[in-house]
Formats: C-alpha cells, sequence, structure tokens
C-alpha cells in the first residue's frame, strides 16, 4: 500500500533539526518503495503508448491519461549535476512557481540539498529527489524525457480526467 505523505510522520514539519544519515537512509528507502508501487501502475497502463507534455498548462498526456504535472528538476549526464525545477531560469515563473514546492523536502529533512540551485549529481540522485518529490506531494508517479544530454524529471501530480 502507497505511503500517505499527509499522514506521514516524518513528512510533519520537523522543529528546524536535521534528520540524522539513518533517519534519512529510512525515509528514502520509504520513498523508493512508494515511487516503485506508483510507478508500476503508471507504466501498466503507460508502456508503448505516445506521449506530450506542455509545461505551461502543465499537463502530459500518455495515451488517453492526462495528468497535470509539475517539473522537479533536471539531469545532465555529461556534466554530473543536477537542477531544481524552481531554479532553472530558462523555465517561466509559473512553471518555476509551481515546482517550488518541492523546497518543502528541506523542512522534512534539513539538507540544504533541497533548497539550493542545484548540486553535483548522478542519475541515481535524480531518482532519488525524484522519489522523495512525489512523496513529499503525494503525487501518482513520475516521467523522465530524455534528449540529448539532458534528463527532464516530472512529477505527475495528479490524474486528470480523460
Amino acid at each position: 500500500m502507497p505511503h500517505d505523505s499527509l499522514e506521514c510522520p516524518t513528512c510533519a514539519a520537523r522543529a528546524g533539526d536535521s534528520m540524522s544519515d539513518a533517519e534519512f537512509g529510512a525515509f528514502l528507502e520509504q520513498c523508493r518503495a512508494e515511487l516503485m508501487t506508483k510507478q508500476a501502475i503508471i507504466m501498466d497502463s503507460a508502456t508503448g503508448q505516445a506521449y506530450h507534455y506542455d509545461l505551461e498548462p502543465a499537463v502530459m498526456t500518455i495515451g488517453s491519461d492526462n495528468f497535470a504535472i509539475s517539473v522537479v528538476g533536471s539531469f545532465c549526464p555529461s556534466r554530473s549535476t543536477w537542477l531544481w525545477g524552481w531554479a532553472n531560469d530558462t523555465f517561466s515563473d509559473r512553471v518555476r512557481e509551481r515546482a517550488s514546492r518541492f523546497k518543502a523536502l528541506y523542512a522534512t529533512t534539513g539538507f540544504r540539498v533541497f533548497v539550493d540551485d542545484g548540486i553535483r549529481a548522478t542519475r541515481g540522485d535524480a531518482e532519488d529527489f525524484t522519489a522523495m518529490a512525489v512523496h513529499a506531494t503525494d503525487a501518482v508517479g513520475f516521467w523522465r524525457v530524455v534528449s540529448d544530454d539532458l534528463e527532464l524529471y516530472l512529477c505527475l501530480d495528479t490524474h486528470l480526467s480523460s
């Protein structure tokens, strides 16, 4: 059963302290497991389907399914860097504002990585950031868009009626 982030004691406001490494590890494992469950459902219906996304109306279509989306961030494999969606000045203010809600992970974890614009990272880090973002917003899953030397991570916020 997916973890309900609204009822999660870990996601409740912390008293300004940082998680210990052990607490963070357990939180991350919980987020990864939750995402695996959610992604299995998404991929079951999306495999082989055409997709299209538009960041301004914040909608993604996969086959006949429509989702409200937000940009979690982008990963550049050649530079090994991660940039949060809210920090990417190539996006409109509206797109960046929607993405800014992922900063709430700082309040949950106490780790600056969630409020710094970007960092050196691996693809695994990008996937972990996305798993935590999906958890924190109780999203239905994520979608990774790959082009040349950039991977865009989109949070599938909610399933819209088709």
